[in-house]
């Protein structure tokens, strides 16, 4: 009787110890997986970046729009710069590799034409973003990893906020850039605070 309760009493402690190593051993399979995808993500992010140049340097002269600017060019209308931003003007239309007309008109605004090529490469350099930041908030890739791999894109001491304005002009087209940057924001507003 002693034998079979002594029998019965190992086999579930090793019923027990089992199932734990199995539920350890998926758990850190599960944790490796969620790192290589991150990894796996910044790669195809840093080759889509290298293929297409563009698309960073279009970034940077975007995130200087204002509000309106932004909406025109969600919207594919003119976008009309300030006299102080003619430079700025000039430097998208030769990202974009367009002949300057001569005349001061030209010098002072991008055509709807110019306006839906720029779109176009914004929204495709968003897209991309949105498709990493999305493996990371839905648990698909690792945070960590994709936190520090990404939260260059914000830098308040620049005013780089990855197209802030343009994404605010189209709500709802970005949620997983939305909230890991807002996410960004508060924890680097808490750090701002403890500091001070």
């Amino acid at each position: 009787m002693w034998i079979s309760i002594l029998t019965m009493i190992i086999s579930i402690t090793a019923i027990i110890i089992s199932a734990v190593t199995v539920l350890y051993t998926i758990r850190k399979d599960h944790e490796r997986s969620r790192r290589e995808k991150a990894l796996d993500l910044v790669m195809q992010w840093s080759i889509n970046l290298s293929s297409n140049r563009k698309s960073s340097l279009a970034r940077k002269y975007v995130e200087k729009f204002d509000e309106k600017q932004a909406r025109s060019l969600i919207n594919q209308e003119e976008v009309i710069f300030n006299e102080n931003e003619t430079e700025l003007c000039s430097k998208i239309r030769k990202l974009l590799s367009i002949n300057l007309e001569a005349g001061k008109e030209y010098e002072r605004k991008l055509t709807m034409e110019e306006s839906s090529e720029l779109r176009w490469i914004i929204i495709c350099y968003l897209n991309m973003l949105e498709s990493v930041l999305s493996a990371s908030h839905n648990g698909v890739a690792d945070n960590k990893i994709i936190r520090e791999q990404f939260q260059y894109l914000y830098n308040p001491a620049n005013g780089d906020y990855v197209l802030e304005k343009f994404r605010k002009a189209c709500p709802g087209c970005y949620p997983a850039t939305d909230s890991f940057y807002e996410k960004i924001k508060n924890k680097s507003g808490d750090e701002r605070g403890k500091v001070a």
